[in-house]
């Protein structure tokens, strides 16, 4: 009986020190993959959609070239204790090959369990074609750095005039040449975009005149181009000539006013003269 007694004795007190060993275990693991165990306490979010630490990415899409877009990215603090922004700034943006990311607001320094910041990157490119960037926040939790990629790409219209097969460039003069006072001349002008966002014309009218006669019948646009211009589309518009009284040259100055961020004002001559039919 005693021995018995004594077996189950040994047993229970075996059993105490296996828990403790295994608690102990336990919290040397955690100690050691520490990293790991801390870097679930803080989670970046854009939207509803978890950004990951390292290989994690946020994407601005098409931007304009000339406007900008904001992302608000939120850090959440999901442990038990206050997560301390640590780096200056609080927010890093290394761009990569002269890309356009910035960080336009700046959370708060610290952050506390179960609460949330956030953080406003802005993307504004004066270029068109795809860039990228590396965002890098210093912090208390996840090995002092939480890093991902940030990605977007600049999109921007091209204007192209041309008329009779031929490309008319920002200070052309295009030439009616010699046309009959009794029956004049009509020429159809194509404006094109070749670029990668649409075409807006801005003016108001589009196709506008100045510098020219007087008299409105000279020069004439019958109907205006609509707009926008979807990218490799084209709108037209004619002009009719109408060199009455004949024997004199005439010019005026055709303005068309866009959103191309190189040829916003494009500006051409054009020029006729009549003759008097026999």
């Amino acid at each position: 009986m005693k021995s018995s007694f004594r077996f189950l004795t040994i047993l229970a007190i075996l059993s105490v020190l296996l828990l403790f060993s295994f608690f102990s275990c336990k919290n040397s693991l955690q100690e050691i993959i520490g990293i790991d165990v801390v870097s679930k306490n803080i989670i970046l979010k854009l939207g509803t959609e978890v950004i990951a630490n390292r290989d994690g990415e946020c994407t601005f899409g098409e931007v304009e070239v000339g406007s900008e877009k904001n992302l608000e990215i939120t850090i959440e603090n999901k442990g038990n204790s206050e997560l301390s922004l640590t780096g200056e700034p609080l927010v890093s943006i290394e761009n990569i090959d002269g890309s356009e990311f910035e960080v336009t607001s700046l959370p708060e320094t610290t952050i506390a369990p179960g609460q949330s910041g956030s953080f406003i990157v802005t993307f504004a490119p004066t270029r068109e074609g795809e860039q990228s960037a590396i965002v890098e926040i210093q912090n208390s939790f996840t090995n002092n750095s939480y890093t991902f990629s940030l990605t977007g790409t600049g999109i921007a219209p091209e204007i192209v005039i041309t008329a009779e097969s031929t490309n008319i460039s920002i200070g052309d003069t295009f030439s009616f040449g010699s046309v009959s006072s009794t029956i004049g001349k009509s020429v159809v002008f194509s404006i094109s975009n070749t670029g990668s966002a649409n075409l807006h014309l801005t003016g108001n009218p589009k196709v506008e005149f100045s510098e020219g006669p007087s008299e409105e019948w000279i020069f004439h646009i019958p109907s205006q181009p609509t707009s926008p211009i979807m990218p490799m589309g084209n709108k037209d518009f004619t002009i009719q000539f109408s060199p009455f009284p004949a024997d004199i040259p005439y010019s005026v100055k055709v303005t068309i006013e866009n959103n191309d961020p190189d040829e916003s004002s494009f500006q051409f001559t054009v020029t006729g003269i009549g003759f008097e039919d026999v």
